[in-house]
């Protein structure tokens, strides 16, 4: 693997351990998705269009980190 693309995918590592720890459906997701990307309440703040995308940026990065950790696994 090229040495940019291991730097990079280092940066997106740290960020994830500042967000939460643990795969898709651990503990500090599930309370991301009730408390904070909750389709009700973010449609209550936003409204429906802002919701939906703010939705759709987190789905994207779940998956993102998803994918980092596949990496990760390969790599070791």
């Amino acid at each position: 693997m090229k040495k940019k693309t291991k730097e990079l995918l280092l940066k997106m590592s740290e960020i994830n351990k500042r967000v939460f720890s643990g795969t898709y459906g651990s503990p500090e997701v599930k309370w991301w998705e009730h408390q904070v990307f909750n389709e009700c309440r973010l449609y209550t703040a936003l409204g429906k269009e802002d919701a939906r995308t703010v939705l759709t940026i987190w789905n994207r990065y779940v998956e993102t980190i998803e994918l980092l950790r596949e990496i990760e696994k390969i790599e070791k």
